[in-house]
């Protein structure tokens, strides 16, 4: 029996249609969210996992590139990375993770997205941004704290005491 080999050959190409109406671009960023792991090592950073959401709900392929800040308390600690956008069709929905490394756990730390989107065409486009709160937690700093804490309240309760024990010898001596 004879084996028969298939062929199948396809080509495809992009064909873009545009319709009569307006075009309208209109992709932006839905929803961020923000990940950060227990900091144990107080010596160095770690990397976070920050998640958005972008949504094109103009009628036009759009592209474009997204910014994510992430920083403490008065802005202390920041990090951005940018980002591009891939071609999104209209209607259509992407989320993305992205890890961003370098980190500082503050305590309270906000994320902030903002997206600067264009048509395929150059058609310029507005930009959009949202934000959300986090806690990460600096386990390292905080044990280090509490052990800083514990050793003076361990001194000054040995000083009370060694004052307690010099006042009780020194009326002792000194019968009145």
């Amino acid at each position: 029996m004879k084996g028969t080999v298939a062929v199948d050959r396809r080509l495809a190409t992009q064909l873009a249609v545009r319709v009569g109406g307006e075009g309208n671009v209109y992709l932006n960023i839905t929803d961020v969210t923000a990940q950060v792991p227990i900091a144990w090592n107080p010596f160095a950073p770690v990397d976070s996992v920050v998640g958005v959401t972008l949504s094109n709900e103009g009628n036009l392929r759009a592209r474009g590139s997204y910014t994510l800040r992430i920083s403490g308390p008065f802005g202390l600690g920041a990090v951005t990375q940018t980002y591009s956008a891939e071609e999104m069709l209209p209607g259509s929905t992407l989320s993305i993770e992205q890890h961003i490394p370098g980190l500082w756990p503050v305590v309270w730390q906000q994320a902030e997205a903002s997206l600067t989107a264009e048509g395929v065409d150059s058609i310029p486009a507005g930009t959009s941004s949202v934000s959300t709160t986090f806690w990460s937690l600096p386990a390292g700093w905080i044990i280090i704290l509490l052990l800083i804490i514990c050793a003076g309240i361990a001194i000054g309760v040995r000083r009370a005491h060694r004052w307690e024990d010099e006042d009780d010898h020194g009326e002792a001596n000194n019968p009145t």
